[in-house]
């Protein structure tokens, strides 16, 4: 094989490669956006729930500890 069949052997093997690579490219490029869609969503359903999640985690760890039992029930009672 002479030099000049090399360099386009070469050549061809490149642009092959080249070929696979922007075929890897645009599958990434779909998937990062499904990604970012999703990261999205959980973000906004997160902003949500988070205040209402947060209240009853405190209330729940609150009676668990023992702390402001007497809030609660005064609470509860005042409502009435």
């Amino acid at each position: 094989m002479n030099t000049e069949e090399k360099i386009a052997e070469i050549e061809v093997n490149i642009s092959r490669m080249n070929e696979k690579l922007d075929k890897i490219l645009s599958l990434l490029e779909k998937d990062c956006k499904k990604m970012s869609d999703h990261i999205d969503f959980v973000d906004e359903i997160y902003d949500n729930i988070k205040h209402p999640l947060h209240f009853i985690m405190n209330k729940t760890s609150n009676l668990i500890r023992g702390n402001n039992e007497t809030k609660l029930i005064d609470n509860l009672t005042e409502e009435k």
